[in-house]
């Protein structure tokens, strides 16, 4: 094979590398990577791949088969001689041959009727056109139905004239297998699929899921699985809806692939399916109760009026919405019950805080006897009549809550959704400041300041939520003293973004040209903008730039929908007059702005009369605009919340709104000016993982998202983002002097809050950087350092995992306290490991579980490290994102907490273990068994293999592969399938990757108890068992968890 310029991905061989070398001498640039340098899953495929070329070319030079097994006989006795995961069993049997199927006895006179395989081999993957003279998709669906057990399809659409041509082959599957042995998976996407052909399915005996969502659908996948027992699984995958055309004679073309062939994508595929299976927002389809709904669905999404009134639904959260449960759960658990949570608008919020309401009902109900008393006030009818809504089918009763709001009154009471213009002076004084159990206030930013802080301040209910997009708001009040000056959750954009509950955004940025780097980003915000104004308005060139880019980007600027966010009230002007003299239509919008012209500007952009609307300010509020489709950031800011609030005025879904086109305009900045922020807040990279984002094009945003950086823009952004790497511990020792010179002294939560910085920000630098070192070099008037001080440097970031009451409090009173500690304190015990590597600096600290009593009377007499130590916890557990509950049976571990292997071992009192690196822990006189899952085996990201192998089914099924040598009737095999008769206990615990950051091990989170469900048939080894977890995973790792989005 000739070399020819390009990327590779090949083995060296002696051959290639006498060739590589000589291309060298001639000055080609070679890059190769060391197989040590790689990961282990990586170089095990890599090495396998090449072997198996290499044998197939022996093979085929030695032509009889005969001879070809021998030699393949000869490599597995070899194999079997070098590595306990060959046994001699692996070996081919004398004479060599193949198995072809088997035929249980039917019983009775009658002979086993054995299964006829498809005409493709089973072995083979293959591509079907419908073209003429061969086989069609409809005929190849056929033929895999005849010998399969079980048979999943996937598809956006089922209509009958597809249908019907494969009913009688899937009714007699259903009747050789019986009911279930068929499940599909579809949409009411655009009206298509025809309710006949569903109803029809479930009488057949199959199990049906849909998703009812019609504006918009994440599903459109075309995929048959072709389930067999005996592991031989093949499917189809590719363009082929259920229609006639699809099948026979369309221009479609689908893969056929086999699982004995690629079974790293056979495999996908069923993880993605039973992910989509589990998913909520697949509903089990019954005709008897859901056909109305169904058909009153597919009219609404075929442009039609529903029939009648909408069927209650049965709600159930988001991944991402079972988190903010979560936090809020967590929250009350800490004692505090004015809970706020931020949220754009669109987002799904109030279905949040009816499922909140839902669940303390249920529990007022269960323990209490009796039910809760809410009131949800809002500013408008229509937020009130569609919470109401929300509510109604959160709580499963049509008649459930009554409006205050106009010349509405309510007769009960209990439940009240009332206008905050509703609740003036008389009425409010009329109300019992406890009467009310649960108070939700949404959207409050909108009332004006006296209502809300008049309702606030007179009501006393036991659980206060407000709901709201703008924290802070423009007029300079903020809602947060009322909810104990803090945000208890938010909903993360591009969570939201993931579900389809905002449109997805395409963001451009360009460098503009403008010099901005004498600004000082840390100034007023008043000096700022009189900057940035002097190098805006007038800047006839800048406005050309942004012209060239928006004709270059938006399809057709005459019809878009644009908002501009401008500097000042001038910038705004300039931009307006420039854009018109380039034929755009343009007006101004800003504070001064009667309410009458606001709202004739605001429909004559929504009516496509104009074009784009400068601003200032005015629409980082609330205000509702789904027909934006065009965002122009036209100035910088600091203030990722005014970031967000400006970017959610495009990102509600509309009709015929496919995306939300931004556009971003950059100068060159100094490294003060953090718009690595802005980025972060799109989409959740960490610093270090947002430079690796810029340099490879962001491949890991939300579905439909994209950034696309200009060139010089990409340079200007890698440049900002890493001098704030390799500055920010040097501007956090500089803004503690600041402080220091001020005359302030600040905790640790203090200084973390004044600066904008986080934890992570602080210790995830470098091991030994610590909160003690920080004020040392910052100039903290403290005692000298102590002897051996420094070595403690290294403690606080071995903690920063730690989320759980019993660790917290424990460890602070230890550090607090002195004399002696009991052997038995298994929570003291779980310190242990962390003492030793720190003191001693052991990479694991696994080693000296005897010398933790005296570590920490050594660690007692270093006053600033435990005082940091101290603030430390007290921060950490006020981060936890649910509740951490005490795990029955297995003290001291609390479920859904995070702990390191030392930890968990140190805690169960297994020491010979604390050595362990194995996946599979048996602790025989415990009778417990300790699962350890790495999710990202690679280290450097999820490969196609690695993910499929341990992954989330759902938050109550988890997909787990064994060791490979472990058999189905090995010892261990039969204690997987048995543990539950053998008295043993499996504990699950899971976690995202190997490191964190800064190279320690990562802490696993505790699941708790798991159940063994099943076993996939037909694989010998590994095995891949299903697992049902007592408890169900918390949403945030859910969504890190599961295969399928």
């Amino acid at each position: 094979m000739d070399l020819s310029e390009g990327v590779y991905a090949r083995l060296v061989s002696r051959e290639l590398a006498r060739r590589l070398e000589q291309l060298e001498k001639r000055g080609w640039r070679i890059e190769q990577t060391p197989l040590a340098r790689l990961d282990e899953s990586t170089v095990r495929r890599l090495l396998a791949r090449y072997l198996a070329g290499l044998a197939e070319g022996a093979l085929e030079e030695r032509s009889a088969a005969l001879r070809a097994a021998r030699l393949v006989d000869a490599i597995l006795a070899e194999l079997a001689r070098r590595s306990r995961a060959v046994a001699d069993d692996d070996r081919l049997d004398d004479p060599p041959r193949r198995l072809e199927s088997l035929a249980q006895p039917p019983g009775g006179l009658a002979a086993p009727d054995a299964p006829k395989p498809p005409a493709l081999p089973l072995e083979e993957n293959a591509l079907l056109a419908n073209a003429p003279r061969e086989r069609n998709t409809l005929t190849a669906i056929l033929d895999e139905l005849r010998s399969a057990d079980r048979v999943d399809l996937i598809v956006a659409f089922l209509r009958w004239s597809g249908y019907r041509l494969l009913r009688g082959a899937l009714a007699r599957l259903l009747e050789r297998r019986g009911p279930g042995a068929l499940r599909v998976i579809t949409t009411t996407y655009l009206g298509a699929t025809h309710a006949r052909v569903l109803e029809d399915l479930v009488r057949l005996g199959a199990q049906v899921r849909v998703t009812y969502e019609t504006s918009s659908t994440r599903l459109h996948a075309k995929a048959w699985l072709f389930h067999r027992a005996s592991g031989a699984t093949t499917a189809l995958l590719g363009s082929s809806n259920l229609s006639h055309a699809a099948l026979v004679d369309g221009l479609e073309w689908n893969v056929r692939l086999s699982h004995i062939e690629s079974p790293a994508l056979v495999d996908r595929m069923t993880a993605l399916f039973e992910g989509y299976w589990e998913n909520p927002a697949f509903e089990p389809f019954d005709p008897e109760h859901d056909a109305h709904r169904l058909r009153d669905a597919l009219r609404r999404a075929g442009g039609e009026e529903p029939a009648g009134p909408a069927a209650l639904l049965e709600l159930r959260p988001y991944p991402f919405q079972q988190q903010i449960l979560d936090r809020l759960e967590a929250e009350r658990t800490r004692g505090h019950r004015r809970n706020l949570v931020v949220a754009a608008t669109g987002t799904g919020k109030t279905v949040v805080a009816a499922l909140d309401f839902r669940r303390l009902r249920e529990r007022a109900r269960r323990e209490e006897r009796r039910d809760l008393r809410l009131l949800y006030v809002a500013h408008r009818r229509e937020i009130l009549e569609q919470a109401r809504e929300t509510f109604r089918h959160a709580v499963g009763d049509r008649d459930f809550g009554e409006l205050l709001v106009g010349a509405e009154r309510p007769r009960h009471g209990r439940h009240v959704f009332a206008s905050i213009q509703s609740l003036h002076g008389e009425r409010l004084e009329r109300i019992d400041p406890g009467h009310y159990d649960y108070v939700l206030v949404d959207e409050c930013h909108h009332a004006p300041a006296r209502s809300w802080k008049r309702l606030l301040a007179h009501l006393r209910p036991r659980w206060l939520v407000g709901l709201t997009a703008t924290p802070e708001r423009m007029d300079g009040e903020s809602i947060l003293p009322w909810f104990d000056d803090r945000i208890a959750a938010e909903i993360r954009l591009w969570d939201a973004l993931d579900e389809q509950l905002l449109c997805p955004f395409h963001y451009f940025v360009n460098d503009d040209g403008t010099d901005l780097s004498a600004i000082d980003w840390s100034s007023p915000a008043h000096v700022i903008d009189a900057e940035l104004e002097k190098v805006y308005t007038g800047n006839d060139a800048r406005v050309r730039q942004i012209l060239h880019a928006l004709r270059s980007t938006v399809a057709d600027p005459d019809r878009m929908r644009a908002l501009g966010f401008c500097v000042s009230v001038a910038h705004a002007e300039y931009m307006a007059e420039r854009f018109g003299r380039a034929g755009l239509r343009a007006a101004v919008l800003c504070g001064e702005t009667t309410r009458n012209r606001r709202r004739q500007l605001r429909s004559e952009l929504l009516q496509g009369t104009l074009n784009v609307l400068f601003t200032v300010d005015v629409f980082n509020e609330g205000v509702d605009l789904p027909e934006v489709d065009t965002v122009l950031f036209l100035r910088p800011t600091q203030s990722i919340t005014v970031f967000l609030q400006q970017l959610g005025r495009g990102l509600r879904h509309a009709p015929g709104k496919a995306c939300l086109t931004v556009l971003d305009f950059v100068g060159n900045m100094n490294a003060t000016y953090r718009i690595d922020r802005r980025f972060q807040a799109l989409f959740g990279a960490t610093r270090r993982e947002l430079a690796q984002e810029v340099e490879s094009g962001f491949p890991h945003l939300p579905p439909g998202c994209s950034i696309v950086l200009e060139e010089r823009a990409q340079r200007q952004v890698l440049a900002i983002v890493r001098a704030n790497l390799r500055n920010l511990w040097p501007s956090l020792r500089d803004d503690l002097a600041a402080m220091l010179a001020r005359g302030e002294r600040p905790g640790l939560g203090g200084f973390l809050a004044a600066t904008g910085a986080s934890v992570d920000d602080l210790y995830g630098q470098q091991p030994s950087r610590c909160w003690t070192a920080l004020r040392r070099e910052a100039g903290w008037p403290m005692a000298p350092v102590e002897a051996g001080e420094k070595r403690w440097y290294r403690l606080p970031a071995r903690l920063l995992h730690v989320d759980d009451p019993p660790r917290v409090a424990r460890w602070r009173e230890l550090l607090r306290a002195s004399g002696r500690v009991p052997a038995d304190d298994s929570v003291a015990r779980m310190l242990w490991p962390h003492l030793v590597a720190a003191r001693h600096g052991q990479k694991s600290g696994l080693g000296l579980p005897d010398a933790g009593p005296g570590l920490l009377e050594e660690l007692r007499r270093h006053v600033p490290i435990v005082e940091e130590l101290d603030e430390l916890l007290d921060l950490l557990a006020d981060r936890a994102d649910g509740p951490r509950v005490p795990l029955a049976g297995h003290d001291p571990l609390c479920l859904h907490a995070r702990y390191t292997r030392g930890e968990i071992f140190s805690a169960l009192g297994a020491y010979r273990q604390l050595n362990s690196r194995e996946g599979v822990v048996r602790l025989v006189d415990q009778r417990r068994l300790l699962l350890f899952v790495t999710l990202d085996k690679s280290g450097a990201g999820f490969t196609e293999n690695t993910r499929y192998e341990d992954y989330a089914i759902s938050d109550r099924l988890f997909h787990w592969q064994s060791q490979w040598q472990t058999r189905l009737e090995s010892p261990l095999g039969r204690l997987y399938r048995h543990h539950e008769r053998e008295g043993v206990d499996v504990l699950l615990f899971v976690r995202e990757r190997r490191k964190t950051a800064l190279g320690l091990g990562a802490p696993f989170v505790c699941l708790g108890p798991v159940r063994y469900l099943h076993c996939e048939p037909g694989r010998e080894r590994p095995l891949s068992i299903t697992w049902r977890l007592d408890h169900p995973m918390p949403g945030w790792l859910l969504e890190k968890a599961r295969a399928a989005g």
